[in-house]
């Protein structure tokens, strides 16, 4: 089971705080909430602190979220170093023509604060 929180911080930010196990099954739920803040111009940060498990499907998507800007903070060790190494296998993939490849954005965002 997943918990959700968000937590706006005026009409800038917002606040994802996951609490339980994220899985491919909140990721629908979890998008739509993140596109729809990004939209409206929040910046958006993930809070991963209190999340205790995670399937390879979720940490595709934070990887991916975070090279997209989404940023990801109070991260536990174990969770960090699989986005890190996700996020590295995804730029090593083959980039469609036209697409550059980006540095890796955990390895900035990746320490928890």
């Amino acid at each position: 089971m997943l918990k959700i929180d968000i937590e706006t911080q005026g009409s800038q930010a917002a606040r994802v705080r996951l609490t339980g196990k994220l899985s491919s099954d909140y990721l629908p739920e979890l998008a739509r909430l993140v596109d729809g803040a990004v939209e409206s111009g929040r910046s958006v940060r993930f809070d991963l602190d209190a999340v205790t498990l995670a399937d390879r499907a979720a940490v595709a998507f934070l990887a991916q979220h975070a090279s997209r800007g989404i940023g990801i903070g109070r991260c536990p060790a174990f969770l960090r170093e699989w986005i890190r190494r996700e996020a590295t296998v995804a730029l090593a993939s083959p980039q469609p023509r036209g697409h550059e490849s980006r540095e890796n954005p955990i390895e900035r965002q990746g320490e928890r604060s």
